[in-house]
């Protein structure tokens, strides 16, 4: 792959901890969470504190910080399985070509990973109210997801290249990418998140957890450290269910991307696709005072 030295590797002159500038969600520190212990988890995840180690290879949970009753450990990602999907819808090689529905292309996504033995997941929660959502801002979000692709490009590409480096992202995959995102936004032709939770829950041996209580993520981490992923539970056991944290295990795109592309150039193309699902779902889900910190 010509552009492998550069996959994923993150700079090096960023500060501690960045906010998340452009952000139009609501999910971030709010005035009931103590700023000494924001700081004390910021640096506990930075640190890596929490990470466990992994041998599952690609996404297959979700980055949600919630815990569960009954949890799963693997690499996570927006929607888990989700994100392979998407890479696969925004670098599809005819951008004006027909739209399957998300249901039926997750469908698809399932099928080729279970024929080569990879895991599959995502997640419903608790305490969503509307019946045609599954409790995945991510799954349920997601017409707003690849708005904010076509709507901020620039935004969006800003911190796809902070994960990525400055020249990961060629003009071509760019266009395909925004282009792919904007003839779906336009035909409108999206599945409920309930549709989506649905294939993915009856998925042979899939792994899908209900998770629990509110959203109280502070810091978002972006995980490196290739095999191992958070381990909620360790977290909530020290900090409790008001303080949580996202976590994007990166270090796992490129595997996902292998896993379902013919040749070095695809995969170069759905792990930017792959960055570009995760920050913007970042950028719709959070408020610009989430904290992002990078886990070397």
């Amino acid at each position: 792959m010509e552009k492998d030295a550069g996959v994923l590797e993150m700079q090096k002159n960023i500060p501690e901890y960045i906010l998340l500038d452009g952000a139009e969600g609501n999910i971030q520190q709010v005035e009931a969470q103590e700023n000494d212990t924001v700081d004390k988890l910021t640096e506990d995840v930075y640190q890596g504190r929490f990470l466990i180690a992994t041998d599952k290879l690609i996404p297959c949970k979700c980055i949600d910080g919630r815990k569960c009753d009954s949890p799963t450990h693997g690499p996570n990602a927006a929607g888990g399985t989700e994100t392979i999907f998407v890479a696969q819808d925004l670098t599809k090689d005819v951008p004006l070509g027909p739209l399957e529905s998300i249901a039926n292309g997750i469908q698809r996504t399932i099928r080729d990973l279970h024929a080569n033995g990879y895991p599959i997941g995502g997640h419903a929660d608790n305490r969503h109210e509307d019946p045609n959502d599954s409790g995945c801002g991510a799954n349920d979000r997601l017409p707003k997801i690849y708005d904010m692709i076509v709507r901020n490009p620039d935004i969006v590409k800003k911190y796809v290249e902070s994960i990525l480096g400055k020249n990961f992202v060629d003009d071509v995959t760019e266009e395909l990418i925004i282009g792919n995102a904007k003839l779906r936004a336009e035909a409108k032709i999206f599945s409920t998140g309930k549709e989506v939770y649905d294939v993915l829950n009856e998925a042979q041996e899939s792994e899908v957890e209900v998770l629990e209580g509110a959203h109280k993520e502070v810091v978002a981490g972006i995980n490196m450290r290739e095999g191992t992923t958070l381990d909620r539970e360790a977290l909530a056991n020290e900090y409790g269910n008001d303080y949580q944290a996202f976590n994007i295990d990166a270090w796992s795109f490129k595997n996902a991307a292998e896993a379902v592309s013919a040749n070095d150039e695809e995969a170069c193309q759905k792990i930017i696709a792959m960055t570009y699902y995760n920050v913007a779902t970042a950028l719709v889900l959070c408020g610009p005072r989430m904290r992002v910190v990078v886990v070397d």
